[in-house]
């Protein structure tokens, strides 16, 4: 049985020899507990700060433009929804976050805000926007 619970065998000790009771402090003395206790966090609050700046902050920007795309909707805009399909908005009710989306000829249909997941521009809006970010 002693390959599941090793022997425990007492050290020699001299007579004579300074017990723990009878050491005196010294300079040399350990830190104190506050320093360990930082340490044992140290870990965590790094594994913290990846976490925000990797995962939370992106998420709350991709949200933020979201919401601002959701803002600056208009009739006529030709928008994609959350489930691939293409239409074009016809109205647009703000105070109750609903929009009615023309998906083809004749066929109307009325959906969350929410629902829109990207506005399609054409291609010269498309040029201006991107010169205007070069600048």
């Amino acid at each position: 049985m002693n390959f599941i619970i090793k022997n425990a065998y007492a050290d020699a000790v001299e007579i004579g020899a300074a017990t723990p009771s009878t050491v005196k402090p010294t300079a040399e003395s350990p830190k104190p507990a506050i320093d360990q206790t930082l340490t044992n966090f140290l870990p965590l609050i790094v594994i913290f700060v990846l976490f925000y700046f990797m995962l939370i902050r992106p998420q709350m920007k991709k949200q933020k433009e979201h919401q601002n795309l959701l803002g600056n909707l208009k009739t006529g805009d030709k928008v994609v929804l959350n489930s691939g399909m293409i239409g074009t908005l016809v109205k647009i009710e703000d105070d109750k976050n609903y929009v009615q989306v023309e998906i083809a000829q004749n066929v109307k249909v009325r959906m969350l805000k929410s629902a829109i997941s990207d506005v399609m521009q054409d291609e010269k809006a498309k040029d201006k926007k991107i010169e205007e970010n070069k600048e």
